[in-house]
């Protein structure tokens, strides 16, 4: 997790300083070693560092190993010391007054998002401007928002929504929605663009290569189509009985056998990659 978020570099110096201060402590038996390790341990098989009490605590194991007070603190020192900490707690009043908004404006946006269960997206179209400086880093807030704009026509402004959720969330659904956003400008090579990397994001998730069959036959690149849909259909997901992948197989169904324009590799009875109109009706019949 460490790695992914903060590249080789971050990955490297938790790597040195983690191991080196169990090295120390285990050496001298000090206990504050132990509880390093098996955190240590625990981060290799799980992701407790999503949980905040888990990171404070190895925050406070890590700083635990220290063998000597590392800063000393001359005559007058405490006073400095006392007054940078009174410091910090002025700056703890205001952060927590942020976090009370964000809080606040949270509960009241997820009283708000029920709305699209009735096609009401203009209400989250209405309402996102309040609440997007409070929420501007929650992602679901993002997603929700910039659909609700994607829905309502505002395309361009939807993908200025979602590209701020992109740079915090590892979704690929963002890039479904702004590869929609861009088909619907009529920017078929950023809409390509958008699905394959959307994909290339989750490669067993294969909606947005579905997106991007539909994206190719509205553009007359029949070829492209049929050779996306081979694709999907080939593809063996984890989990096989699972609704998207009913989903997606109707669907290549309708394309392949509905288009007039079908290439070599597909005919009636199914296409060199395998699938045919009996594997459709036995999807259907499976869910």
């Amino acid at each position: 997790q460490t790695g992914a978020e903060t590249g080789a570099v971050g990955l490297v110096l938790l790597l040195l300083i983690t191991g080196s201060a169990i090295v120390s402590q285990l050496r001298r038996g000090a206990p504050f070693g132990y509880g390093l390790l098996a955190a240590a341990v625990f981060a290799c098989f799980s992701y407790p560092w999503g949980v905040l009490p888990l990171r404070l605590l190895f925050v406070v194991l890590l700083a635990g190993t220290c063998s000597k007070r590392v800063v000393p603190i001359p005559g007058r020192g405490h006073v400095v010391v006392l007054l940078a900490l009174a410091g910090c707690l002025v700056c703890w009043t205001g952060l927590y007054s942020r976090y009370a908004r964000r809080v606040e404006a949270r509960r009241q946006w997820s009283e708000i998002r029920i709305w699209p269960n009735s096609g009401r997206y203009d209400y989250l179209v209405e309402d996102g401007p309040r609440y997007h400086d409070a929420l501007q880093g929650d992602f679901r807030f993002l997603y929700d928002y910039g659909y609700a704009l994607h829905k309502t026509g505002s395309y361009r402004q939807s993908n200025e929504i979602l590209r701020e959720g992109m740079r915090i969330s590892s979704d690929p659904m963002f890039w479904n929605i702004a590869g929609r956003n861009y088909e619907m400008l009529g920017d078929v090579a950023a809409a390509e663009l958008a699905y394959l990397h959307a994909h290339r994001m989750i490669p067993d998730r294969v909606y947005p290569l579905y997106l991007l069959a539909k994206l190719y036959l509205a553009d007359g690149q029949t070829e492209k189509a049929f050779a996306t849909a081979c694709r999907v259909i080939a593809h063996k997901p984890k989990a096989p009985f699972g609704r998207n992948t009913g989903v997606i197989c109707d669907g290549f169904s309708t394309i392949s056998f509905g288009y007039p324009q079908v290439p070599a590799c597909f005919s009636r009875d199914g296409c060199s990659c395998g699938f045919s109109a009996a594997t459709s009706s036995s999807s259907r019949r499976s869910r």
